[in-house]
């Protein structure tokens, strides 16, 4: 489906499956302008997995781009610094979304939500 709109957006895209051995190669030799995968974030959107040099997505990642989440996570780097270096240093395209869906009323009041639980603060919800 993404190669799809891609291609409508005038891209030339080409969909390989391959084994892990010869995926990682291929990342290895450079040879590509983009590669798509697809990474679980937890609730709390940390992006631990992708750059965190333990992390089981940061094949790719620079040490650049590992040392700015550092940074950033300690309070060295101010959010919107951490932001306009890592747009430069992305070793990737981030496609985000979430599980889950909550819908309210308008007449519903007092919602806070929390990555928590969508029923957090319930007890303080009010119908106007």
């Amino acid at each position: 489906e993404i190669a799809e709109e891609l291609k409508t957006a005038g891209m030339q895209v080409s969909v390989k499956a391959l084994s892990e051995s010869d995926y990682k190669s291929r990342l290895a030799s450079g040879n590509y302008d983009w590669y798509l995968g697809e990474v679980r974030l937890p609730n709390t959107l940390s992006l631990d997995a992708v750059l965190s040099g333990s992390g089981g997505a940061s094949y790719g990642t620079s040490a650049g781009g590992r040392a700015l989440w550092a940074q950033y996570k300690t309070g060295e780097l101010p959010s919107a610094k951490f932001v306009e270096a890592f747009q430069k240093e992305a070793p990737f395209l981030p496609l985000c979304y979430a599980q889950g869906l909550m819908l309210s009323s308008k007449r519903l009041t007092g919602i806070c939500p929390s990555a928590a639980g969508a029923f957090c603060g319930a007890e303080h919800w009010q119908f106007t």
